[in-house]
Formats: C-alpha cells, sequence, structure tokens
C-alpha cells in the first residue's frame, strides 16, 4: 500500500512541476527529472518538459534511433514528450540496460533551447514529440529517426541521415542535407538549398522561391513549382520531373553530358550549342541553370 502511495505522489509531484515549468516558474535544472516506467517486459521510460522560447528564437535538436514529430503551435513554449523503448535484437537486461542509459538533456530557455538525446553504449530508440513556436530558427541532426516536421517559418538547417522526412507549410530559408532516405515536402516557400545524396522516394509538391539543388544518386518529382529568384539544380546519376505552374516565366540554361537526357514539354525553343541548351519560357525571367551528368530531367507544366 505504501508503495502505491508514494508512486501516485510522486507522478502528482511530476505533474505540478510540468504545469509549473509551463507557466515558467521553475529553473530549466528541473527539466530532466520527469520519469516513469511503463509495466511489462523491459520497461519504457517517458519523459515530459515545457520550457519557455521567445518568438525568432533558435530551437535545436540531436537525437539518433527513433522519430520525431515536431509542430508548431501559436504559445511562446516548447513543449516535449518523448519516449525512451529498449533497444531491439537484445535479451531483457541488456533491453533494460538501454532504457535506463538514454536520457534526454534540455539547456536554455527564452532565447535559445537545445535538445539531446543522450546515449550509454547501447542506445536505445527515442521517440518525440515537440511543439514549439510558429516563427523560430531550427537547427536539426536527426540520424536514423522518421521525422515529420510541420508549420515553421525562420531559418531552417536540417541534417538528415538514414532517416525519412516528411514535411510541410516552411517558409523562409530551408538548408536540407539529407543522405540515405526519403523525402516528401508539401508547401515549401523561400530559399530553399537541398543537397540529397542517395535519396529515396523524393518528391516535393507546391514549391514557391529560389532553388538551389544538388541531387547525387538521386531522382526526384517536383510538381506545381514557381521560381522566383535565380536558381541551380544539378544532378549526377539521377532523374529529374520538374513541373512548372502555368505561366512561369524563365529563362532556363542546360549544361548536359554524354549520357544524359534532357526533354522539355515548354512552350520553348531551346537554341543548341555543343552540350548547351538555352530557351525563354513567356518572354524569360529567373534563371533556371541545370546540369547533368548522366541523368535525365523532364520540364513541363501543369
Amino acid at each position: 500500500m505504501g508503495y502505491w502511495c508514494r508512486l501516485v505522489a510522486e507522478r502528482c509531484v511530476r505533474v505540478c512541476q510540468v504545469n509549473m515549468l509551463r507557466q515558467g516558474r521553475l529553473p530549466v535544472s528541473l527539466l530532466l527529472v520527469f520519469f516513469w516506467p511503463v509495466p511489462g517486459g523491459a520497461q519504457d521510460k517517458t519523459f515530459e518538459a515545457a520550457v519557455s522560447l521567445e518568438p525568432l528564437g533558435r530551437l535545436a535538436l540531436e537525437t539518433g534511433r527513433g522519430t520525431v514529430r515536431l509542430t508548431s503551435w501559436d504559445r511562446a513554449t516548447v513543449d516535449i514528450q518523448a519516449r525512451i523503448s529498449p533497444a531491439m535484437a537484445v535479451d531483457g537486461d541488456e533491453a533494460q540496460h538501454s532504457v535506463d542509459g538514454t536520457t534526454i538533456e534540455v539547456r536554455g530557455r527564452r532565447r535559445s533551447v537545445r535538445i539531446r538525446s543522450v546515449y550509454s553504449a547501447l542506445p536505445a530508440p527515442v521517440h518525440y514529440e515537440i511543439r514549439a513556436p510558429r516563427h523560430v530558427d531550427l537547427d536539426l541532426t536527426i540520424d536514423r529517426s522518421d521525422t515529420l516536421l510541420a508549420g515553421f517559418e525562420g531559418r531552417l538547417l536540417l541534417q538528415f541521415y538514414g532517416s525519412d522526412l516528411t514535411a510541410n507549410d516552411l517558409t523562409g530559408t530551408i538548408v536540407l542535407d539529407l543522405e540515405r532516405g526519403a523525402f516528401h515536402g508539401v508547401d515549401l516557400s523561400g530559399a530553399i538549398s537541398l543537397g540529397l545524396d542517395r535519396g529515396q522516394s523524393v518528391v516535393l509538391e507546391r514549391v514557391r522561391g529560389s532553388l538551389q539543388f544538388d541531387l547525387d544518386r538521386t531522382s526526384a518529382t517536383m510538381r506545381e513549382v514557381q521560381i522566383d529568384g535565380d536558381s541551380l539544380i544539378g544532378i549526377d546519376r539521377g532523374d529529374l520531373e520538374l513541373q512548372l505552374v502555368p505561366g512561369q516565366a524563365l529563362t532556363v540554361e542546360a549544361d548536359v553530358t554524354d549520357g544524359s537526357d534532357l526533354s522539355s514539354d515548354l512552350p520553348v525553343t531551346f537554341q543548341q550549342g555543343g552540350r548547351r541548351l538555352q530557351g525563354r519560357l513567356n518572354g524569360g525571367g529567373p534563371s533556371l541553370k541545370i546540369t547533368a551528368e548522366r541523368g535525365s530531367i523532364q520540364l513541363d507544366t501543369n
């Protein structure tokens, strides 16, 4: 009976601490104590914290092995919920050690907040659900964690390895380096820079802005693209299907090597000089430069 009373009391204290944090009444140093086990086999461990972050502040996340769901809301607070689950393909004791040895570190508040998964010798997967202010600078380093990212505006620096990224409603300066993962982006706008290495199932829809794309051993489909500033797309050993919005005014320059192919359904006549093609769409506009090596490019409008 005493055990259950103590357990209920501890959980009540934790709930009060989280609520006070959300109101800005507890120091950041108490963020790391909100853990409790879940019954059954090797036990999960959960974490909850809330810390203030002003709009236009910086939020950094560094994690590996697990999942991430990072979405925006209208509060000046970062709300963090996470579940640490046992490592796979190990026995019960080792699985529990992986959970016990994996922690979450949260530092900073107001102008800058950093969240980091800290692992023991045997890492356990960490599954995050985080909400943060819409207007924020993001700095994400994600390794082997499939991620949903939605509803942010600011300077977004995104590094992904071995992870699938689903992103929608992002605006600002967007810099994404993704290696060995899938990417599905919808409603992206601003200065967009993508470095995709051995990307899988890359699809972008409703993209607007200036583009700097480097596709290495990656094939991509881009639909409803509006180019507002000078742009550059380079592709090496991959295929690109680029569908522009109706009425797009553009000056296209393409440099394709032997073994590459450029085809177009655009209402424009390309002038060819050696390996270089040039043409103006709807009288010309921002420059779109394309380089292709051992790749295939298809241009059209919807």
